[in-house]
């Protein structure tokens, strides 16, 4: 439903020499970008669901509900901007499941596959969308927080994330396309913003309060950490961790605009529901949850 206005109203994503072949590739199979708004809508609803039963199975939550999902959605569809079929939607899938994967590595002796998945999964997720090659370090950081250190299992994270990279090389040499990929995808799109999210008010707004709910989640880290043991303290680390490494990453896409602040969506949707959780006045909760679907519908037909 808060996603109707994508069908109603598609909006086409231009593509450029700068993204991904792969992406390119299923954009253009797609065809129409009615098409393009369904298969959003699909991967939305099941990265909610991955969210949630991450937030859930790590015991991130204090009791079995759908917030993740429900503020994960919230955000994803905000503005009308989001409605497009955006690199970064595909994106997203894999790095939840990369950070899935890591989250299964605490006390596990036998954590290679899931080490070797996560890197796998990156990899994946940076072939869709460049900014994500910066969250390999954030990978590296997460296996040094939920457990100790390991060169061997820092071999294992590079050979997964290397794995899907090489097969790449492989296939543009062979087609002699690596060149060209190289530069336009690699190198073009290491830069400093400029006209940082085309500076639209719209988009300083929107840029402003995705600011503001960083700051309040990060003022709230000893409430969001308090009473939990410390599997699941760690887990909420690598959450914040991910915020913090989401800042560099508008260094590597030329095309930056004010899709790419859907890289917060996965971890703040996580602390957002650790928040809500806290107010106790149940109908105060409902009252906001109606008042931020009415926000949204406002934005996608009233003000865009």
């Amino acid at each position: 439903m808060v996603r109707i206005v994508g069908i109603i109203r598609p909006l086409s994503y231009e593509l450029s020499a700068s993204d991904s072949p792969v992406f390119a590739a299923i954009y253009n199979l797609l065809g129409t970008d009615t098409l393009r708004v369904i298969l959003s809508i699909f991967l939305i609803y099941i990265q909610a669901i991955m969210v949630n039963r991450m937030a859930l199975k790590n015991k991130l939550m204090r009791s079995p509900n759908y917030l993740p999902a429900f503020f994960y959605i919230l955000i994803m569809s905000f503005v009308p901007q989001f409605q497009q079929f955006h690199p970064l939607i595909l994106a997203n899938t894999f790095f939840i499941l990369a950070i899935g994967e890591l989250f299964k590595t605490y006390k596990n002796p036998n954590a290679a596959k899931n080490i070797f998945n996560a890197g796998l999964f990156l990899s994946v997720a940076v072939l869709m969308y460049l900014p994500f090659i910066f969250m390999y370090l954030l990978c590296s950081l997460a296996l040094l927080l939920i457990r100790s250190y390991n060169i061997l299992e820092r071999v294992q994270l590079f050979v997964g994330f290397a794995s899907t990279l090489i097969l790449l090389v492989y296939w543009l040499l062979y087609t002699d396309k690596l060149e060209g990929f190289v530069s336009a995808y690699v190198l073009d799109n290491f830069t400093i913003p400029s006209n940082i999210f085309s500076g639209s008010q719209q988009g300083f707004v929107i840029l402003a309060i995705l600011a503001a709910l960083v700051v309040i989640n990060v003022l709230y880290y000893r409430g969001a950490i308090a009473k939990k043991g410390i599997q699941v303290e760690k887990k909420i680390d690598v959450l914040y961790w991910i915020l913090i490494m989401s800042i560099p990453t508008v260094f590597f896409w030329s095309k930056l605009d004010i899709l790419h602040t859907l890289i917060l969506a996965f971890p703040l949707s996580i602390m957002l529901s650790m928040l809500i959780q806290n107010i106790r006045n149940i109908a105060f909760s409902e009252l906001l949850a109606l008042s931020l679907i009415g926000l949204l519908f406002s934005c996608h037909f009233l003000i865009s």
